[in-house]
């Protein structure tokens, strides 16, 4: 039986999820896993973590250390997760064969991971297994859990539910994650080689000034001259209330005319996203009629 630990790194989960939690512990457990969990760790009244940075990174640095856990999936989200990367044991995670699920702010703690131990994550938040949003979804993340090194379901998948809007092939090593989140690595030791490598972005707030904000600073890192292309997620306020065609539209402002860019709203906040593997090669390419 394999064994798998729930965290929080990120804001703690609200009272108002206990339920939530609860139908999630009863899925993972059909799936013929054993779970781990402090509870006190993981809910929150206030805004921030359940406990502080140092106590939350342990938790993790543990479950990494033991043995007997497989995988580490994060429940959490919002702004507070990059607080605990200095505390935690790239050692023990680089010597682990443990991996890590996490999404959104998780992004600062999974570019974290492989900047400093090459060590892959999955993008990929498991709360969302509970609302069964997708077949697809289910099997992917399934799929997963055999083997994260063989994740050609997940690519499968990918590659079906994306679109070439320039170039019609990329192949590479993918970084990135949330495009707010990933921005506060910047100028910092955690701060990801994208050289050579794909990134990903998605968003879940933010209208035009916001976007543009973001994309403006990762051109003046020098980041689309670096990369060897550019995934494009579901940027889910921009998508739904301006529209997916402006967003590639502001794209094309910042980045290279001959960098491969491709379109996937498969991935992102929504509730069927598809897992995506940080740290690992994908490859794409235009699909024939």
């Amino acid at each position: 039986m394999q064994e798998i630990a729930l965290v929080a790194l990120s804001n703690g989960l609200s009272i108002k999820q206990k339920e939530s939690l609860e139908n999630l512990i009863k899925l993972l457990e059909n799936l013929s896993l054993k779970v781990h969990y402090q509870e006190d760790a993981l809910f929150s009244d206030s805004k921030v973590g359940a406990v502080n940075a140092k106590q939350r990174a342990e938790i993790v640095n543990q479950y990494f250390k033991n043995p007997a856990i497989d995988y580490i999936f994060d429940l959490s989200g919002g702004d507070i997760a990059n607080e605990t990367i200095c505390y935690l044991d790239y050692k023990a995670i680089k010597n682990s064969s443990c991996k890590l699920f996490g999404y959104s702010d998780l992004t600062t703690v999974i570019n974290a991971i492989y900047s400093q131990t090459g060590k892959s994550s999955v993008l990929f938040q498991v709360r969302h297994l509970v609302d069964k949003s997708s077949n697809k979804q289910f099997e992917a993340f399934t799929s997963l859990l055999k083997n994260t090194k063989t994740n050609k379901l997940v690519n499968k998948y990918i590659q079906k539910n994306s679109e070439f809007i320039q170039g019609s092939s990329m192949k590479g090593l993918v970084l990135g994650g949330n495009i707010r989140c990933f921005l506060k690595l910047a100028g910092t030791p955690y701060w990801p080689d994208l050289k050579g490598n794909i990134l990903f972005l998605e968003s879940f707030s933010g209208l035009e000034g916001r976007i543009r904000t973001y994309l403006a600073q990762l051109q003046q890192l020098a980041v689309f001259e670096e990369i060897s292309g550019l995934i494009l997620g579901s940027f889910t306020e921009f998508d739904s209330k301006i529209g997916r065609d402006y967003l590639l539209d502001i794209v094309k402002e910042y980045v290279n005319p001959e960098l491969p860019l491709v379109s996937t709203e498969s991935i992102g906040h929504q509730k069927d996203s598809l897992p995506l593997i940080i740290g690992q090669e994908l490859s794409l390419k235009t699909q024939l009629d």
